[in-house]
């Protein structure tokens, strides 16, 4: 039955890998289009595809807190552990304050109560709630990287 569900993702991630792909040959020096491809093979499960599209992305802005992470998982889930701990630390060590101030916020919640504007309320929600759960994980990946090598 999950095999059932999984199949219309599955083709919309394959759909927007031939977007992607189709943009970047169109632009070769847009780089967000790698990461568009990096995220969909994430998806997909493609750790190898993925890595090298987050690091064709990371040539050019290495110091992205969004990619670096992704390149960590990449590896974690290729079990390269020593390399993907240390993609963490860098992400860790560039990740910026993503929290708007309380004026943005409360501009944010205002627009959310226009008609056809509520979904911006809920943005600065999702972004928050986005980077620190990725924040956890890689904390909590260096954390486990550090166990590991004492025992």
């Amino acid at each position: 039955m999950n095999n059932d569900l999984e199949t219309p993702a599955k083709f919309k991630v394959k759909r927007r890998i031939e977007k992607a792909t189709k943009k970047l040959s169109n632009q070769p020096k847009n780089i967000s289009h790698k990461f568009e491809l990096a995220q969909a093979y994430e998806s997909l499960g493609e750790f190898e595809k993925a890595l090298g599209c987050a690091k064709d992305y990371l040539r050019i802005l290495p110091n992205s807190f969004e990619v670096l992470a992704l390149a960590a998982r990449c590896l974690a889930n290729l079990e390269k552990h020593e390399e993907a701990n240390n993609y963490c630390m860098l992400a860790l060590n560039n990740m910026v304050n993503h929290k708007l101030p309380g004026f943005v916020k409360l501009v944010y919640k205002l627009m959310s109560r226009i008609p056809g504007l509520r979904a911006v309320g809920h943005m600065n929600e999702v972004i928050e709630n986005t980077y620190q759960k990725q924040e956890n994980w890689l904390k909590e990946y260096v954390h486990w990287y550090e166990q590991s090598k004492i025992t």
